[in-house]
C-alpha cells in the first residue's frame, strides 16, 4: 500500500483532483483553479512533464517553491491582539495539485492505521464527533474523567526530522524523499496590507492551508493519541 503512494502522478489523476477544488485565492502567481480548469487540455501536460522533470534532476519548479503569508481575522474576536489573527500559506496552485493528489493517496492509506479517536480531517469524519462523544458521556456515566490539551501553533510546531521518524515508524519511509523534495528550497514572503516583503525559508514546520500538512499532523499526532 506505501509503495502506492510513491508511484507517478498521472495526468488524469490530477484532472480528477483539480475538478473537486473549489476556487479559492491563488499564490504569488496569480493563476486560480479556476483557469486551470478552464485550460486543463493546454496545461495538463505540460504540468506533469514539469513535475516529472523536477523530479529526475532533484529540482523543484520555481513556482512550487514559492508561497505568501497573510493573516486572516479570526470571527468576532479582538483583533487587537495578535493572537486572534489566523495565518494562512498561499501557495501557487500548481503546487497544492501536486500535495492534494499526494494527500489524498496518503489519507487512503492510513485512514485505517491512525487511531480511532483521531476525528480531523479524515474522510466520514468530523472534530465535532468527539464533542458528541463528551455529550453522550456526560449524560450517561456516572463518573466521568475527560483530559483535553490544547495544541497552539500546531503546524508551525512539527519539526521534519519528527515527521521523518514516523513516517519510518508507520512503514511508510518510501514517502521520506517526496517529504524531503516538496520541502526543499520553500520560501514564504509575507503580505502586509497592499505589500508583500521577503520572508523566510521553510525548514521546520508544515503550511497552513496545504492539504498535505493535515495528514502529516495527525500522523506525527498518532502516537500520542
Amino acid at each position: 500500500m506505501a509503495d502506492n503512494i510513491i508511484k507517478p502522478l498521472t495526468t488524469a489523476e490530477r484532472h480528477a483532483k483539480i475538478l473537486t477544488c473549489s476556487d479559492s485565492a491563488p499564490g504569488p502567481g496569480g493563476i486560480s483553479y479556476a483557469y486551470y480548469k478552464q485550460f486543463w487540455k493546454f496545461f495538463g501536460e505540460v504540468l506533469t512533464q514539469s513535475w516529472e522533470e523536477g523530479q529526475l534532476t532533484q529540482n523543484l519548479p520555481y513556482s512550487h517553491t514559492k508561497s505568501v503569508l497573510r493573516l486572516l481575522p479570526k470571527e468576532g474576536k479582538d483583533l487587537t491582539i495578535l493572537t486572534n489573527w489566523r495565518p494562512i500559506t498561499l501557495s501557487n496552485c500548481d503546487h497544492k495539485l501536486i500535495t492534494k493528489c499526494y494527500a489524498r493517496r496518503l489519507t487512503n492509506t492510513l485512514e485505517k492505521t491512525i487511531h480511532s479517536n483521531q476525528t480531523a480531517y479524515l474522510p466520514g469524519k468530523q472534530i465535532q464527533d468527539n464533542l458528541r462523544l463528551i455529550n453522550i458521556l456526560n449524560s450517561n456515566v456516572r463518573k466521568v474523567l475527560i483530559v483535553t490539551f490544547d495544541a497552539k501553533k500546531v503546524f508551525d510546531s512539527v519539526h521534519h526530522d519528527y515527521i521523518r521518524k514516523t513516517l519510518e515508524a508507520y512503514v511508510m519511509e518510501c514517502f521520506v524523499p517526496v517529504l524531503n523534495f516538496l520541502y526543499s528550497n520553500q520560501e514564504v514572503d509575507i503580505a502586509v496590507n497592499n505589500d508583500v516583503v521577503e520572508g523566510y525559508k521553510i525548514k521546520n514546520e508544515l503550511k497552513q492551508g496545504d492539504s498535505l500538512s493535515c495528514i502529516l499532523f495527525i500522523l506525527s499526532i498518532d502516537p500520542l493519541i
